[in-house]
């Protein structure tokens, strides 16, 4: 009986020590939050008040913010009747001499192709920290990243390609007055979905 107690004791210590962290928010700002509080908090971690851009149903940060080991070109904070529910953060890593060398589709789709290595960099560091953090994604494909954690909250990576800023690949026809300005487009969402509220 003595054996039998200790191997359970063993056994829900190792698993509870494994036990992956639960996705509540992030930078200590939880979910369900009202606008007032994640703008304090923001503030707590040294975002500048000018930096905060706020509306009625979203907060804007404007310029660099970190999220894991990554910098990233923004992000957003979503509200639902003054409840935080969602974040994302966006990052480009775009063709930089758009407006002095013009690119035609086929050089468009070669930049695209030859700077796949850069989009993979960042995936891969991303991955590497939340799976420290999270465990193994629930879904894992090229394009796509999904955690979701016991309380129904999902982290979810998101890489698309353009060929400009405004269109999908496929639809030449959409380049701007410069060319193509081919980009790859990694969003970070962070949300509570409606049936884990």
């Amino acid at each position: 009986m003595k054996r039998i107690l200790c191997a359970i004791l063993l056994i829900t210590a190792c698993l509870t020590s494994f036990a992956q962290s639960q996705i509540t928010g992030i930078w200590g700002i939880d979910f369900n939050s009202s606008m007032n509080t994640v703008t304090q908090k923001l503030i707590s971690r040294g975002v500048n008040s000018s930096d905060i851009l706020k509306s009625s149903t979203n907060i804007v940060l404007e310029g660099a913010v970190r999220f894991a080991s990554e910098n990233f070109d923004g992000c957003c904070f979503f509200f639902d009747k003054d409840k935080f529910k969602m974040v994302v953060f966006n990052k480009a890593i775009q063709y930089e001499d758009a407006f002095t060398t013009h690119l035609n589709y086929k050089q468009a789709e070669q930049w695209l192709a030859n700077n796949r290595y850069k989009v993979n960099q960042v995936i891969a560091s991303l991955k590497s920290d939340l799976v420290a953090k999270y465990g193994t994604p629930h879904l894992e494909r090229e394009d796509r990243l999904l955690w979701k954690s016991a309380n129904g909250n999902i982290i979810e990576i998101e890489i698309k390609k353009t060929l400009d800023i405004s269109s999908e690949i496929g639809k030449p026809e959409m380049y701007n007055e410069y060319g193509a300005i081919p980009q790859y487009y990694i969003s970070v969402i962070i949300v509570q979905p409606q049936e884990s509220m």
